[in-house]
């Protein structure tokens, strides 16, 4: 053990006084300047798991979960024109037209429903919980639209729209859903 002797005495049973110890050694002996970084990297690769596993369960949305949200846009996009308007430009009841489009493609609104539902099972809540979310966040993109513009402004742009959308075939309206709009991005955006 190296250490101090008390000046002036020659005395080799003397108790030697240990020498204080230096920054990398603590006063046991054992170094210490090193010893935070196993803990680092541990902890370092538990954030990166943590990160990496929310990345692939959540952060994107797949190709097939892109064109569910889109398919609901469109949905909510024509319920929110239905609703302001009621009447296209040439005097044509929306109503009818929008109750149309929805009893002819329930299957299609229900599998994009389904679609985000399992997009955000992760979240917690219920599978409604999950959809309305979406749903009125999408909704209330198209009412902040109709407000921003006023409603002769918002008409007069939108409510031939859902004349048009009413005549979709089924893989028109996929055609149409599977389209990018840069104007209107998704929720999540597209993985990869």
């Amino acid at each position: 053990m190296t250490g101090i002797r008390n000046q002036g005495s020659e005395d080799k049973n003397q108790q030697v006084m240990p020498a204080k110890a230096g920054i990398h050694e603590k006063p046991n002996g054992t170094a210490r300047g090193l010893s935070w970084i196993p803990a680092f990297a541990g902890m370092t690769l538990l954030v990166f798991l943590c990160i990496s596993s929310s990345a692939q369960t959540g952060t994107c949305y797949s190709e097939k979960e892109t064109e569910a949200e889109h398919g609901l846009r469109l949905h909510s996009d024509l319920e929110v024109i239905t609703l302001t308007c009621r009447y296209s430009t040439t005097g044509v009841p929306l109503q009818k037209l929008y109750r149309g489009f929805v009893h002819r493609n329930a299957n299609m609104i229900h599998g994009w429903e389904n679609t985000i539902a399992r997009a955000y099972a992760d979240e917690g809540g219920s599978r409604n919980s999950s959809i309305d979310s979406v749903r009125t966040w999408l909704a209330n993109q198209k009412g902040n639209e109709s407000a921003s513009m006023g409603p002769r402004s918002f008409c007069k742009q939108w409510a031939d729209f859902v004349p048009y959308a009413a005549k979709l075939t089924p893989p028109q309206l996929l055609g149409y859903v599977r389209q990018e709009d840069p104007a209107r991005p998704t929720k999540k955006p597209p993985c990869g």
